[in-house]
This record gives structure tokens, C-alpha cells and sequence, in this order.
């Protein structure tokens, strides 16, 4: 899996299962390709595998329709970085 230019991915993960699973992506993805770059949302387990971190993922947290409605705007500035 080795390329010309190292391999930048983006991870999220909004709560502590997610952060778990994504560490152990992270981990393997690090491990086939060491050169790799993660960056997103995660919390202290993907941060431990190299996860630079794009923001705040308790920002995006949301309960129901319309709190999710009114927070992609806060969604989309987060991507926008």
C-alpha cells in the first residue's frame, strides 16, 4: 500500500466505543502504511494513535432532528478548517 506521498485520512469518532474502534483502524492503518497522517474528530484512544485533532467532537453532539438540523452548521465549519 505504499504510495509516492504520504496518506493523510480522516477519522471521527463522537463517543467512546467509536473512539475505541477508530484507535484500532488508526493502529492498523499506521501499521501498513507508517507514514500515514490522521486528522478529525476523536477522543483520548485516537489521539494516542496520532489523530490531529480538527476540533472539539462534544461541539457536534446531538439529540433528535431538529438539534441535528441546527447543528450542521457547526458541522460544516468544522470542515470547512
Amino acid at each position: 500500500m505504499s504510495s509516492s506521498r504520504p496518506l493523510s485520512f480522516l477519522a471521527v469518532a463522537g463517543e467512546a466505543s467509536g473512539d475505541r474502534h477508530g484507535s484500532e483502524v488508526l493502529a492498523r492503518l499506521g501499521q501498513l502504511e507508517p507514514q500515514a497522517s490522521f486528522f478529525g474528530l476523536g477522543m483520548d484512544c485516537m489521539i494516542h494513535q496520532g489523530l490531529e485533532l480538527s476540533g472539539d467532537p462534544a461541539v457536534l453532539g446531538v439529540v433528535g432532528l431538529s438539534e441535528a438540523v441546527s447543528g450542521l452548521r457547526r458541522a460544516h465549519e468544522l470542515l470547512r478548517r
